[in-house]
């Protein structure tokens, strides 16, 4: 009975209303976070905070309910865009077997982020600067891939660091030159090339660069 007591007097102590003021203000962020997305995609990084107010319908003292300045909406942004697009993929590739075609196909899949969630990859080809300067970041999943890849010795082990980051260096190159002139062949090619960094056989990099691909539509929400 005292426990039961307890938690009526704890549950009393939240607010009704908690939960759902806390749910609207994660969609307005949401919201604004898109809508920066969409800006962002559409004129580049010379967006405003008073352009993205405007683009999103709500007031500028709005956004900084949610973010202190101009950078962190950016880079949150930035994040957003990407987690969307890793959901995507995770989907996309779940039903390929095996980890090495899984880390293969996420990497080619990336390269062709531009066909399959082109305000991401926009803004991406917009704002390779402030990407470059927090690439830790956004290379997270992919480090933590590749390292597992290795803790299974599925790779090489040997100068595993400098590894990694020669294979996310070529990645974001090959990413560039794809924003530049889209080619799915190239884009396999510069595949075949990074999978090699990480101690894949000519052979088995060819390979895996070069199969078939899942659909590259994006679900509709």
């Amino acid at each position: 009975m005292a426990t039961a007591r307890t938690r009526s007097k704890t549950a009393r102590k939240r607010p009704p209303e908690q939960g759902r003021k806390h749910a609207a203000f994660a969609r307005s962020r949401a919201h604004i976070l898109a809508s920066t997305v969409e800006l962002m995609a559409q004129v580049g990084p010379s967006a405003t905070v008073e352009q993205v107010a405007a683009h999103a319908g709500v007031a500028t003292s709005t956004l900084y309910q949610h973010f202190t300045d101009r950078e962190a909406l950016f880079t949150a942004a930035l994040v957003f865009a990407q987690n969307d697009w890793e959901q995507w993929m995770v989907a996309a590739v779940a039903p390929v077997p095996g980890d090495l075609e899984k880390l293969s196909v996420s990497t080619r899949l990336f390269l062709r982020a531009g066909q399959t969630h082109p305000n991401y990859g926009r803004m991406t080809a917009y704002s390779l600067g402030p990407i470059a300067e927090q690439l830790p970041l956004f290379t997270k999943s992919i480090r933590d891939h590749i390292q597992a890849l290795a803790d299974k010795h599925l790779i090489a082990t040997d100068r595993l660091q400098g590894r990694i980051d020669a294979f996310t260096a070529c990645l974001f190159g090959a990413l560039i030159t794809q924003f530049r002139k889209a080619s799915p062949t190239q884009a396999d090619n510069d595949i075949e090339l990074a999978l090699g960094l990480l101690g894949i056989p000519p052979a088995h990099a060819k390979l895996l660069a070069h199969t078939k691909l899942p659909p590259l539509t994006k679900p509709k929400a």
